[in-house]
C-alpha cells in the first residue's frame, strides 16, 4: 500500500493552524489529531452526523488507526447508505487479507460518485499484480485522481513514484516538480521516499532556469 502511505505521510507532515470551533476543526485537514477531537465533540452534540463520522474516519486512517476508522465509516454508511466518500474510506481502512471487500468498497464509492478522487487513489493499491494490465490500471487511476483533484500535491508524488519505479525519469521529475510547486513540503517527501537524485536534478534545473 505504498502509494496510499505517501498520502498518509502528507497529513502527518502538515503543520496545524489555529484552533476554531468544533465544526470548523472537524472539517479541517491539516491536523488529524485536531479533526478527531473536534469531530468527537461534534458527535456528542449531533450523534447522527454522518459527515462527522466520515471526517473522523479519514483522520483515523491518516493516523493508521484503521480499526477505529472502520468503525466510523460503518457508522457513516449506516446513517447514509449513499455516502460515497465513506465507502472510499472504508476500503482504505480494511485490513490485509480483505482486499476483495476493499475493492468492492472503492468501486461502490466510484459508482456513487465518479468524481471522488480519493476512491481512485485508494483503488491503486488494490489492483492485483497478477493482472496482465496491472501497470496500466495503476497509472490510469492515478491520472484520474489528478484530473479530479489537480491541486493535490500528494497524488503527483504518488504518480511520480510510479513513473520513477518504471524508469521514466522525465515523467517522474515533471510530477515531482508539480507537487513541489503546489506545496514545497513535498520536496521533503520526494527525498524521504527514495528519489533524492531526481529531486536534486529538479532543483538544479530550476536554479538554471528561474521563472
Amino acid at each position: 500500500m505504498f502509494r496510499t502511505i505517501l498520502c498518509m505521510l502528507t497529513a502527518l507532515l502538515m503543520v496545524g493552524s489555529a484552533y476554531a470551533g468544533s465544526t470548523e476543526d472537524c472539517e479541517q485537514s491539516q491536523s488529524p489529531e485536531r479533526t478527531i477531537k473536534a469531530c468527537t465533540q461534534l458527535l456528542m452534540e449531533q450523534p447522527r452526523n454522518a459527515r462527522a463520522y466520515n471526517r473522523r474516519g479519514h483522520a483515523h486512517n491518516a493516523m493508521y488507526d484503521f480499526d477505529l476508522a472502520l468503525t466510523d465509516f460503518n457508522k457513516a454508511i449506516e446513517i447514509d447508505p449513499g455516502y460515497a466518500d465513506a465507502y472510499a474510506g472504508r476500503g482504505r481502512a480494511r485490513p490485509f487479507g480483505d482486499e476483495d471487500q476493499a475493492m468492492a468498497d472503492v468501486n461502490k464509492a466510484i459508482e456513487l460518485d465518479p468524481r471522488n478522487a480519493r476512491a481512485y487513489l485508494y483503488r491503486v493499491d488494490l489492483h492485483s499484480i497478477r493482472l496482465p494490465d496491472y501497470q496500466e490500471r495503476v497509472l490510469a487511476d492515478l491520472s484520474k485522481a489528478i484530473e479530479l483533484d489537480p491541486t493535490n500535491a500528494c497524488i503527483y508524488v504518488a504518480r511520480g513514484t510510479e513513473y520513477a519505479v518504471r524508469g521514466q525519469r522525465d515523467l517522474a521529475k515533471s510530477d515531482f516538480a508539480k507537487a513541489i510547486e503546489i506545496d514545497g513540503i513535498m520536496a521533503q517527501l520526494v527525498r524521504a521516499v527514495g528519489f533524492p537524485e531526481l529531486l536534486d536534478e529538479i532543483m538544479a534545473e530550476q536554479r538554471a532556469n528561474p521563472r
